[in-house]
């Protein structure tokens, strides 16, 4: 005969794997901003320009940009050592970008291998945010100076 705590302890433990299924397939990398309807080359532009201390590495695909590894002041502590990935997403228009910053160690070299081997920084949502308006206001003071030919392409 099962007790009434069994039976009370097999649903709580039911309703905590639920919650944390829930959670986890809710999760994300990083910031995701969407609505961009330029071409895949005027935003690959703007990503290498607003990274922060400049491109260090784009994926073969050009849709994964590394910025070098910078970092960010603290007040009475040492700085944390930072990379950011921004990730263009969709196969057309309008793109998305997925914008993530890990914490690195001063140690490592190569900003993909240190973004893959550090940890998710708890302040990177300020700081996708940032590049993120950066990289919009960016492509709407081209798209002001762009002609029909810029981005025109009969074939």
């Amino acid at each position: 005969m099962i007790g009434k705590n069994q039976i009370q302890n097999k649903l709580n433990t039911l309703i905590f794997i639920l919650s944390s299924l829930f959670l986890t397939s809710c999760s994300t990398s990083g910031y995701v901003s969407s609505g961009y309807n330029y071409s895949m080359e005027e935003i690959q532009r703007a990503i290498q320009d607003n990274l922060p201390l400049g491109l260090e590495s784009a994926a073969n695909n050009g849709r994964t940009f590394y910025s070098k590894i910078f970092y960010k002041d603290q007040a009475k502590k040492e700085p944390i050592f930072l990379v950011m990935k921004i990730t263009i997403l969709e196969d057309r228009r309008p793109y998305s970008l997925d914008i993530a910053v890990n914490k690195v160690s001063g140690k490592e070299r190569r900003s993909p291998d240190a973004f893959l081997n550090g940890e998710t920084f708890v302040g990177q949502d300020s700081l996708a945010k940032r590049a993120s308006n950066a990289i919009a206001n960016q492509l709407a003071k081209r798209r002001k100076d762009k002609n029909f030919f810029d981005d025109f392409r009969p074939f």
